[in-house]
């Protein structure tokens, strides 16, 4: 399986910066994992296929720890706070971005504490966790 590509509607500190809309996928630069800021760099949607463009970002391959997320938007903090603990545990670090996708969403969940969000955050193995 190749790499997952994504418009992108907004940007990370080293990529020029757009217009943000809601969708269903969601980044977080390492940078903003690292200092504990878990406000997504990109709101972005799921392409069928490859196209180029200035806006369009590629989740690349590689190994990633993920965890189910249930509950609000608000309280995805602790899930990413429980993710890090957990890539530390294993001997491993954090080496690229974070990834979220909504699950269960306000579209098919009223209950925020019921919405159900995947995070997956890049990792390397046998590195020092820094985090």
């Amino acid at each position: 399986m190749g790499p997952a590509f994504f418009n992108a509607s907004a940007a990370c500190a080293d990529k020029p910066s757009a217009t943000r809309s809601a969708s269903s996928k969601l980044s977080l630069c390492k940078d903003r994992l690292e200092s504990r800021d878990y406000f997504p760099d990109y709101f972005a949607n799921k392409l069928k296929a490859p196209i180029l463009g200035e806006r369009i970002v590629a989740k690349p391959k590689g190994l990633y720890a993920v965890i189910n997320h249930r509950g609000s938007y608000e309280t995805m903090s602790e899930a990413y706070s429980n993710i890090k603990e957990y890539i530390g545990s294993k001997g491993m670090a954090v080496c690229g971005s974070a990834y979220s996708v909504e699950l269960l969403n306000y579209f098919a969940e009223k209950n925020p504490d019921d919405y159900v969000i995947r995070i997956s955050v890049e990792v390397c193995k046998g590195r020092k966790f820094l985090l």
